[in-house]
């Protein structure tokens, strides 16, 4: 089981993508922005971390930046619809490690969270 937070500010997506975690097995908090979600990392721990880009008072590429200074280990999964090959490059240089295109399907997410999630450093 991974503890996952989810940073999506569209609500439906949000409880889609949490309802699918969960039910993978995982731990799922929610935040709807990119200032909500560096909140939610100073009150527990996690294991991944999947994020938007586009979001309301701190898009996704600038939470990830600060997210890296404090937590350089935290996997972090994006998931974009912007399929702009600059936009990619620069998620990967902000510190993501991965990337999804919308729309993804589920089970990829799933997947991807897993995968991540196995990868984190212990300790």
């Amino acid at each position: 089981m991974a503890r996952v937070l989810v940073v999506e500010d569209e609500r439906e997506l949000l409880e889609a993508w949490a309802a699918a975690l969960a039910q993978a097995g995982n731990a799922v908090t929610t935040a709807s922005d990119g200032v909500e979600a560096i909140k939610q990392l100073g009150t527990g721990i996690y294991d991944v971390i999947v994020f938007d880009l586009h979001l309301p008072r701190l898009n996704g590429l600038d939470a990830i930046r600060l997210i890296r200074r404090t937590e350089p280990d935290l996997p972090v999964l994006v998931v974009t619809g912007s399929r702009d090959p600059d936009m990619t490059r620069s998620v990967i240089e902000a510190g993501a490690n991965d990337i999804l295109f919308k729309p993804s399907a589920i089970a990829e997410l799933t997947n991807a969270v897993a995968r991540l999630a196995r990868q984190k450093p212990q300790g």
